[in-house]
């Protein structure tokens, strides 16, 4: 601030029209101004130049003085956007004291709906289930209740060359196959092949019944075979169908139900399970193929 030196020449120095007061003026500077005739020491403090971090959304009071520069600054750790796969326990998302540089995307449940949810269950705010069925995942048991293993599916044909097929469908938790009327059996093979090398029992839990008639028997009979067909297991005049390769293991159950359980250990390799059923009028309800 430059300095006016007033000189006083025969009276008082008139301050009635200086506006300038103690709080513009630098301290320590003297100055004439309102308010007095006197000097006056000026009392804005010098700030220099500071400089002031914050602390995520943070502020900082600054005190009135003179600032010749200075500056503020602002550290936030930043992520970037996310994606996020639903699980079966709760998942925190490290959001807190950062500042997001993305979008948080929450991946959807596919497949969820009320046919694949436990009956009268809910999941994530879906339901009620109305699926009444099993999980079946083992190698080892082809199917179970319903459920095949995510390996098995059956192809059903005829048994004798010259017979004709049954029905057979695939029910809530069962293989229903009704025997033709005459005696024509019925047969199922699992469409993939079965590695039997550590393999010793087979074990087929079904129940049987005659519909049609009160005698003969309802049968039951597994065979392993080294190759597949869907034509047909036997012809009268030539037997077993050569292209079935060889038979590794058999064996046959006259009953109404129950667990049927025979060894397989003289099958190796890579082979085909085939499943066949005799009776006049006959339903076979297969519950479970499992093999120990």
């Amino acid at each position: 601030m430059a300095k006016l030196p007033l000189h006083k020449v025969g009276g008082a120095v008139d301050t009635s029209e200086l506006t300038t007061l103690p709080a513009d003026v630098l301290s320590n500077e003297v100055f004439i101004g309102s308010g007095s005739d006197e000097p006056q020491q000026g009392t804005v403090i010098r700030r220099g130049s500071p400089t002031y971090s914050l602390p995520i959304n943070g502020t900082q009071q600054l005190q009135s003085g003179q600032y010749t520069g200075g500056s503020i600054t602002q550290s936030i750790p930043t992520m970037g956007a996310q994606n996020i796969g639903p699980g079966a326990q709760m998942i925190t998302i490290p959001t807190a004291g950062k500042y997001m540089t993305g979008n948080i995307t929450i991946k959807p449940v596919y497949n969820l709906s009320t046919s694949v949810i436990k009956k009268y269950e809910y999941v994530g705010g879906v339901g009620p289930g109305t699926w009444e069925g099993y999980v079946n995942t083992d190698p080892k048991v082809p199917y179970y209740y319903g459920a095949f293993n995510g390996i098995q599916t059956i192809t059903s044909f005829k048994y004798s060359s010259g017979g004709e097929v049954g029905v057979v469908s695939l029910e809530k938790d069962k293989i229903n196959v009704r025997v033709a009327n005459n005696y024509r059996q019925t047969a199922i093979v699992f469409n993939s092949p079965i590695n039997f090398d550590q393999l010793s029992t087979l074990t087929i839990r079904y129940d049987a019944s005659l519909i049609e008639s009160g005698s003969g028997s309802t049968i039951l009979e597994f065979g392993v075979f080294r190759n597949k067909v869907t034509d047909y297991i036997w012809s009268s005049s030539d037997g077993f169908n050569p292209n079935l390769g060889t038979k590794l293991a058999s064996a046959i159950e006259f009953g109404t139900g129950g667990d049927f359980t025979s060894s397989v250990a003289s099958a190796t390799g890579n082979a085909y399970l085939y499943l066949f059923f005799t009776g006049v009028g006959a339903i076979t309800n297969i519950k479970i193929v499992r093999f120990d």
